[in-house]
């Protein structure tokens, strides 16, 4: 038997995995007839192995080939009709507004205020829905109409006690001048400093 160039192995066993679907095996390429000595790979391919993944690699990209010139000529003719067969329309409750009655703002920050008296600090979602059954919807709607802000609850909290809370912008402004001295300190130190 003359022995085959590497361009008649390498069309055997992309037809073998054709076939099969699959990788094949050592023993499977060596049962058939038709196939080479799975040694003889080796002389073109470094391995039997090496042979079989550079195969697979060739047969798996023209599946996935296949699968997308399928997928594509099925996009075509799903957008060929202009008419869609049914429409879908949106439910007409999406399209009403949700709103708060005012009991009900006047409700929520009242605890909110009694609350920022107490801890000085904003309660948290699950307290509020716990405490006096808040929904998501609700505060939503409170925080769109910015009737939920810390800096109005406190001025709030600030008549009622007649404390005066820091606000939280003041607070940030305080701390970042704080930073800002200790940054200089530091680069004055480096300045200094021989490199």
């Amino acid at each position: 038997m003359t022995k085959k160039s590497k361009d008649e192995l390498y069309k055997d066993l992309l037809r073998k995995t054709e076939k099969l679907g699959r990788k094949p095996t050592f023993i499977e390429v060596r049962n058939d007839q038709e196939m080479a000595d799975p040694n003889d790979y080796a002389y073109h391919f470094r391995s039997f192995s090496d042979a079989i993944d550079e195969v697979w690699r060739v047969y798996s990209f023209r599946k996935t080939e296949e699968r997308v010139r399928v997928a594509e000529k099925t996009d075509q003719n799903l957008q060929k009709p202009k008419k869609p067969v049914a429409c879908y329309h949106l439910p007409t409750d999406r399209n009403k507004r949700f709103t708060v009655k005012e009991e009900r703002i006047d409700k929520i920050r009242e605890f909110y205020i009694n609350y920022f008296v107490e801890h000085e600090e904003m309660p948290t979602f699950m307290l509020a829905e716990k405490e006096i059954g808040m929904t998501r919807e609700e505060m939503t709607f409170m925080r769109s109409k910015f009737l939920l802000e810390k800096v109005v609850i406190a001025r709030e909290a600030s008549k009622i006690s007649g404390k005066e809370y820091g606000s939280s912008c003041a607070v940030h402004n305080y701390r970042s001048v704080l930073a800002n001295q200790e940054r200089r300190e530091l680069e004055k130190q480096f300045k200094d400093t021989p490199i």
